[in-house]
Order: structure tokens, then C-alpha cells, then sequence
């Protein structure tokens, strides 16, 4: 499994071990290849997940995971803040780049 949890965020790529990080609020999956949805299933808690466009897509097709409230696309060389991202101390702003391995 290639999942982590950032120490002292919120924040969470690739790791789908819910009960192991309950503080963690932001989820992304970085790509759709097997070792990084390990524990991801269309079982999936109704917290959101950040991703591309393509690989929302494929979530959508090969796992039933991904309910239009749930997931949420980000588009590479992009900012972007949401309203849920933000908390009384703290606002996170993802930046995204390319990754040339996968969508």
C-alpha cells in the first residue's frame, strides 16, 4: 500500500484506513492503479475525495465509488480552495501538478 497520512493535517493521499486517522477530514486519491485504492470500495463513508477528472471517472467505473457529493475533481496546475477545506484555525489550499504515470 503507498498511502499516508500527513503528520498534523488533516490531509490523507492514497490511504482509505478510516478508523486508523479519524481526524482526517481531506482525502486524495493521486491515481487509479490498484496499490493506491487499496481499502477504497464503493463502501466508501460519505467524506470526499480529491482527484482529476479522468481518475473520478474511473472510480466511478471500477469501483462504484463516487457519488457527485462525494467527489470532488481537481485539475492539474491548479488551486482551489472549498468552504470544507476550512476550519476556525486553518484553511488548506491544494496545488496539483502532473503525474505522468497514470490519470
Amino acid at each position: 500500500m503507498n498511502g499516508k497520512v500527513i503528520p498534523h493535517t488533516p490531509l490523507a493521499v492514497d490511504f482509505w484506513q478510516v478508523r486508523k486517522c479519524p481526524y482526517v477530514r481531506l482525502f486524495f486519491l493521486s491515481h487509479m492503479h490498484s496499490d493506491h485504492t487499496v481499502g477504497l470500495t464503493s463502501t466508501w463513508s460519505n467524506r470526499p475525495i480529491y482527484c482529476s477528472p479522468v481518475t473520478a471517472k474511473l472510480l466511478k467505473l471500477k469501483l462504484q465509488v463516487c457519488a457527485p457529493q462525494q467527489c470532488f475533481t481537481v485539475y492539474k496546475h491548479s488551486a482551489g480552495q472549498r468552504p470544507d477545506t476550512c476550519g476556525q484555525d486553518e484553511c488548506m489550499t491544494a496545488y496539483i501538478g502532473t503525474i505522468y504515470s497514470a490519470p
